[in-house]
């Protein structure tokens, strides 16, 4: 049943500018931050903003705006595993929580993820488009945006693991993943692919796929992609010592984020300044890496 609210007066917008009179329904909490004001907006706000024509000269359209909250939706068989895993006690962990910093996957486990503005949001979505585009034509016999979760209770962790393959060949043996780059030159000039933090993220989805009953992949690669470019590039395999340090290192991390001092959180360890620069708990976080001075 809808609840009705008192009509309220129309309010002014900071460049002076008359605002659509607030809906009588509702509002629905915030989803994300006005991309002009800085300040947190509801989605129909948004939304009707942008139908007036942007006076505030936003660039979203409503299209854009609705993709992007499509986009925010939580996944059901996500949203299920979540439910299953508070039934019994565990915590679910994505694999991304492992590869980063892991008091930065601390805060956004006990403090969930501040409100972005649609710029930031952006090029998510701009990702999810291209893994979306590719999955519908994926080969029938691949796995293509397949998620697997693994229980690490029989480790001494309660948490499980949930992460999603991009593309896996089982006939071939390969393991892809797509990565998409808000490049300007041509990937062919980034002398440092793959990443550092995206091999380690490709050997998880291996542990992922071996524990899944699938075998270990027989070969890994990711491919980079622009608006413009694409690049496919081989992941060396770890060897089998290295395999070994990344099921250990999984373990650890994972036992390091679900069983930190409620109040104090674990260390950081940031790998990189870039890491707390667009990092959204940089302000409360004690752990930031400060820029180096040149």
């Amino acid at each position: 049943m809808t609840t009705l609210t008192h009509p309220q007066p129309t309010q002014t917008k900071p460049n002076g500018n008359d605002a659509a009179p607030v809906p009588a329904t509702q509002a629905s909490p915030p989803l994300w931050l006005c991309d002009v004001t800085k300040q947190p907006i509801t989605t129909d706000d948004c939304l009707i903003c942008s139908r007036n024509g942007r006076p505030n000269a936003c660039s979203f359209t409503p299209p854009i705006l609705e993709a992007l909250r499509a986009s925010m939706k939580s996944d059901p068989a996500l949203k299920a595993i979540h439910s299953l895993a508070a039934q019994q006690g565990v915590t679910v962990l994505r694999v991304s929580s492992l590869t980063g910093c892991t008091r930065q996957a601390w805060y956004r486990l006990t403090q969930g993820t501040p409100l972005e503005t649609p710029s930031r949001h952006w090029a998510r979505l701009r990702g999810t488009i291209f893994h979306k585009a590719l999955e519908t034509m994926a080969e029938k016999s691949v796995l293509a945006e397949q998620r697997f979760v693994v229980d690490l209770r029989a480790f001494g962790v309660d948490a499980w693991i949930a992460g999603m393959v991009d593309h896996y060949d089982p006939a071939t043996g390969v393991l892809t993943d797509l990565k998409t780059m808000n490049a300007w030159k041509r990937l062919s000039s980034y002398p440092d692919l793959p990443r550092e933090h995206h091999t380690a993220q490709v050997w998880i989805y291996g542990w992922l796929l071996e524990k899944a009953g699938l075998g270990y992949p027989r070969a890994m690669a990711i491919t980079y992609m622009t608006m413009g470019d694409i690049r496919t590039v081989p992941v060396p395999l770890p060897t089998p010592e290295g395999r070994q340090f990344v099921e250990a290192r999984i373990v650890a991390k994972a036992k390091a984020i679900v069983e930190a001092d409620p109040t104090l959180g674990p260390k950081g360890d940031p790998r990189e300044a870039w890491q707390c620069r667009y990092c959204l708990y940089k302000t409360a976080c004690p752990d930031r890496r400060k820029p180096q001075k040149k």
